[in-house]
């Protein structure tokens, strides 16, 4: 749950914020950035997927998230600036005080990332690919998951507090349910059964 502390911090901070993520963040990576081939996405073990196209997203999204995930024995939490649009994708990650801590950014053609704050067994490129799965267009995932031989599924589903509706989206391999996005008007939580790890993204409010 969002703090009141979090809360007064990006009503007064939230316009700057995006000019110091902007400009930090290319100071971060000029410093020190981990620049690699885009490689494929391991689904299963065996059956491997590509990233889709940047335009592959339904709704552009521009906003704040608190980042709270579980990897193995490892937990991570930060504030997070989220941007997907029809040319990139980028995952901004901060302090309380907009310091930037690291950062993913995907654009087509390369996946870059500097995080202290993800596991480095937490490739960049499984990031993308679940916040596509969140956020990108059913029928395109649908298809592509398809052609991999996998089933991509989307239902209606009471899941959150309060009788909330969410919009469910999982990903299998015959009876097996490999991975899991609960998605609601104010978080996505993405649950990877197959690797092991599990985070929420919740929208900041002002």
């Amino acid at each position: 749950m969002t703090t009141p502390l979090f809360c007064f911090i990006l009503f007064y901070m939230r316009k700057s914020l995006k000019k110091i993520c902007a400009a930090c963040g290319a100071v971060f990576l000029f410093a020190s950035c981990a620049t690699t081939k885009l490689r494929p996405v391991y689904v299963t073990n065996t059956t491997k997927v590509q990233l889709l196209p940047t335009d592959a997203v339904k709704t552009e999204i521009d906003d704040y998230y608190l980042f709270e995930g579980v990897f193995g024995d490892k937990v991570f939490s930060s504030l997070a600036y989220l941007t997907m649009n029809s040319r990139e994708t980028a995952v901004v990650m901060l302090s309380g005080l907009g310091v930037t801590l690291g950062e993913i950014i995907y654009d087509g053609k390369i996946c870059t990332i500097d995080s202290a704050v993800i596991p480095d067994k937490l490739k960049p490129e499984y990031i993308v690919l679940d916040l596509q799965n969140a956020f990108a267009d059913f029928g395109k995932l649908k298809n592509h998951y398809e052609s991999s031989g996998l089933l991509f599924t989307e239902s209606i589903e009471n899941v959150a507090e309060g009788g909330e509706k969410a919009t469910v989206r999982t990903i299998s391999k015959g009876k097996d349910e490999i991975e899991r996005i609960e998605i609601t008007k104010k978080s996505v939580l993405v649950k990877n059964n197959l690797r092991k790890y599990e985070y929420r993204l919740t929208r900041s409010e002002e």
